[in-house]
């Protein structure tokens, strides 16, 4: 299996884009080298706008760009484009429903070393109490160049989540990225497990470790986290002994609470949460972190154990 980064498959992909449409702007946080868009700054560095370390500046700028007929693609590090521009985002941008492609680079435990103050936990959930908003967290380098091109073309606010490991391949090349849409990479019968990003990688993992014992898993890419499509995923659910969800994300409002929120309103199972409990991060490396957390391959495959049993709650390792 190949391993790309998917931050310079997106800046790539945007690349492609702005060659046939001028309107493309990008801007950034004196950040292009750690968020892989200095392709684009060598290539159009007239339509590139370094707002300092400003996010809030840069998002309301944004805002004004689009407004005016530009498409404005803002590149920072997640934690910093959420933590420090929430209020720009939800006024500015959503409010307005400005036409603003937000990217966020650096994300959750993965970012390992560089710490608690670096590692966005709370992105996704910020981002889906956000009207007009859309989230999109590919899985490969195929689904990432669909995403791209999605959220080039579509009018409105659009968070695009790159990550900063490399990630391998999951998806065939004649793949059609469409928002709203569960997309199952594994077929199974027993036990689903629902995960996005750099997390998907661990879910397979298990999935097979699974397999191994018998157990039949079904794995399901859930990048479109907003809009999704619930009818969708809850017919790709039915049958099973219980639903994991995993994530490198805080357990609260993200992909674990979407699926909570879903299946408590429509199908109730058993439903157990990989993810970054009520806790602030630490620095380390990220596989380290994972293992701390319970978040690496044999505590996904213990929670598809568990929930298969109707076990569910916090104490689970």
């Amino acid at each position: 299996m190949e391993y790309k980064s998917l931050r310079k498959v997106f800046a790539d992909q945007v690349i492609r884009h702005a060659r046939k449409d001028s309107a493309i702007v990008m801007l950034h946080v004196d950040c292009k080298e750690a968020t892989g868009i200095d392709g684009f700054v060598s290539e159009f560095p007239e339509r590139v706008y370094n707002l300092g370390i400003g996010e809030q500046n840069a998002v309301s700028t944004a805002a004004g760009m689009a407004l005016s007929g530009l498409i404005p693609v803002f590149n920072s590090y997640a934690m910093f484009l959420w933590g420090r521009a929430f209020d720009q985002i939800r006024n500015n941008v959503c409010l307005t429903n400005a036409n603003v492609k937000l990217v966020g680079s650096h994300l959750g435990l993965d970012v390992g070393v560089d710490g608690v103050t670096h590692q966005v936990v709370e992105d996704v959930a910020l981002a889906r109490t956000l009207p007009n908003m859309e989230i999109i967290s590919p899985a490969d380098e195929v689904e990432m160049r669909g995403a791209v091109t999605y959220m080039l073309e579509q009018k409105g606010p659009v968070y695009l989540r790159t990550g900063k490991t490399k990630v391998g391949e999951f998806l065939s090349q004649d793949y059609e990225f469409k928002i709203g849409a569960p997309v199952v990479l594994r077929e199974g019968k027993d036990v689903a497990l629902l995960s996005h990003g750099l997390m998907l990688e661990r879910a397979v993992k298990a999935a097979e470790t699974l397999e191994s014992e018998g157990v039949s898993v079904k794995v399901v890419n859930i990048s479109s986290i907003k809009p999704l499509d619930k009818k969708l995923l809850l017919e790709m659910l039915k049958g099973m002994a219980g639903v994991v969800t995993v994530e490198d994300h805080s357990i609260y409002g993200g992909l674990g609470s979407l699926a909570a929120e879903i299946l408590s309103e429509n199908m109730p199972m058993p439903l157990l949460r990989i993810g970054v409990p009520d806790l602030f991060g630490e620095s380390a490396s990220g596989d380290e972190l994972y293992t701390k957390f319970s978040m690496n391959v044999k505590h996904i495959a213990a929670a598809a154990r568990k929930v298969m049993q109707g076990k569910t709650g916090d104490e689970l390792f």
